[in-house]
């Protein structure tokens, strides 16, 4: 299994996939894997980062996709070309914050608060302390 993107998702689910056996290789773009360090909890990183060790996931980082076929994904790194068998790719690549009905709310003079990933994308614990700011408010 190859895995697009070493963020939080991606190295989440690589670790979740780890468990039941599969082979899994994460390819990420940037230089190094789960580098929103604002989203991560420091105990969460180096769990993740021992669990890639214990369940020899493949890390693949400064690394592009070249090619994906029905059996295998072509990575390139360096100007070098490595093929990785895989019969499943899963892409965690990043999120967009979707605005259009606060700004519609905005235009109707609704009075709102956005939370969560329309608001910013962020994690689970971003998300609930936004929450708890928003209600303290009130």
């Amino acid at each position: 299994m190859v895995i697009i993107g070493g963020g939080l998702t991606g190295i989440e689910i690589a670790y979740e996939q780890a468990l039941t056996g599969k082979e899994v290789n994460v390819v990420e773009v940037l230089p190094e894997i789960l580098s929103k360090k604002e989203d991560l909890c420091a105990a969460n990183e180096n769990m993740l980062r021992m669990a890639i060790e214990q369940y020899h996931i493949g890390i693949h980082t400064d690394t592009q996709i070249v090619q994906i076929s029905e059996d295998s994904v072509t990575i390139e790194k360096d100007g070098k070309q490595t093929v990785l068998p895989s019969d499943t790719v899963i892409s965690s690549i990043g999120y967009i914050s979707e605005h259009s009905l606060a700004e519609q709310l905005e235009d109707c003079g609704v009075q709102f608060e956005t939370l969560g990933d329309c608001d910013h994308v962020s994690n689970l614990m971003g998300a609930i302390w936004k929450a708890f700011e928003s209600a303290s408010k009130i």
